[in-house]
């Protein structure tokens, strides 16, 4: 592995707006976690709501392929993982109105019995999220690594509409509460063979 983080242009601001609006249409439900076994305990820890899109979805079949072309040339250049499938992307709504956050948190559970991944045998191994807000439309919402990155991304380009960034599934990372209007990302998990 030659690095913790990358970063790229995936989307033009058009474009992010053509995404928001597209995925409102859909019904949200409430995120839930992997660790949490109800929706109060979920509370405590996420507060967001979400849709999912799927790869066969017509109207928005090209954004996977984005991705996909995108963290492909990424782990290519920096994570050097096998990854062989990319699952429904999920689009993420952190509103003022519940004080949306995302605490800490990785993206896989190392014990396979347990794992998060919807393809059995699989684990998750790169983590792509793109910026689909315009950053000055709200406040708070900060995307955060822990301390297993010793170094930070540039807070500034990663807030801006339409980046992308990718990360290994595995370090810690979370969403400060958005006390402003709302944040909304698109999040998608890179998966392959369990980790050895």
């Amino acid at each position: 592995m030659k690095a913790l983080w990358s970063y790229a242009q995936a989307f033009t601001p058009e474009q992010c707006e053509w995404i928001i609006e597209a995925a409102k249409t859909k019904t949200p439900t409430w995120a839930r976690t992997g660790a949490a076994p109800n929706l109060d305990a979920t509370f405590n820890h996420r507060r967001s709501k979400i849709v999912w899109i799927e790869p066969n979805d017509e109207k928005m079949y090209f954004i996977h392929q984005v991705f996909w072309n995108i963290v492909t040339q990424m782990n290519n250049d920096f994570f050097e993982a096998h990854i062989t499938k990319l699952p429904p992307l999920q689009f993420t709504q952190y509103c003022e109105q519940y004080q949306g956050e995302y605490k800490l948190h990785m993206d896989l559970h190392w014990l396979e019995q347990s794992n998060i991944t919807m393809n059995p045998g699989h684990q998750r191994k790169i983590s792509a999220i793109v910026q689909l807000s315009d950053p000055n439309t709200y406040e708070g919402g900060n995307f955060e690594f822990g301390d297993d990155v010793p170094e930070k991304p540039p807070k500034d380009e990663i807030r801006k509409q339409g980046t992308l960034m990718a990360f290994p599934s595995f370090l810690h990372h979370g969403v400060t509460p958005v006390t402003k209007g709302k944040r909304y990302s698109l999040v998608g998990w890179f998966e392959g063979p369990p980790w050895r």
